[in-house]
């Protein structure tokens, strides 16, 4: 590399960063909207809340699934499939008409978590970083922390 070049690493870094803000943010964000939804829906604020457990187990689910898929796929093209459940989960909480459409929308959040934060993002920079590369995951891990504490407000 030449000294002309700039290390393409931080691009990486920021991009993972900006995967775990978006993705635990925008996944966070719903238990604050439980309330709301259930008193405009009816659905009842217990029936609204088990989205957080179907969340959870498409976290489990896909969690379980990472290492074989990474074994067929580049990290970079999971963190992509995660970013794409993200937007299917976002979608599909705006349009739901049904508790049932509420929990399939919790799960596939999960599966954004597990495909779309942290096992895609540390494999990536531990590619670009030798030096201090866990001090750089934790910079990135600390997105999802951060895009919690931004979005919910």
């Amino acid at each position: 590399m030449s000294g002309r070049e700039k290390f393409s690493g931080w691009k990486v870094l920021t991009g993972c960063i900006l995967c775990m803000f978006l993705v635990q943010g925008c996944v966070q964000c719903f238990s604050i909207y439980m309330p709301q939804i259930a008193a405009e829906t009816g659905w009842g604020v217990y029936r609204v809340a088990v989205v957080s457990s179907t969340a959870a187990g498409g976290a489990f689910i896909a969690n379980l699934l990472l290492t074989p898929a990474l074994k067929r796929l580049s990290a970079k093209t999971v963190l992509a499939v995660g970013a794409l459940f993200l937007v299917v989960h976002m979608c599909l909480y705006s349009v739901c008409t049904n508790v049932y459409l509420l929990w399939l929308a919790g799960l596939l959040g999960g599966v954004a978590i597990g495909w779309g934060t942290a096992a895609p993002c540390s494999i990536l920079i531990s590619n670009w970083f030798v030096k201090n590369r866990s001090q750089y995951i934790a910079a990135a891990v600390a997105g999802s922390m951060f895009g919690s504490v931004l979005q919910n407000p």
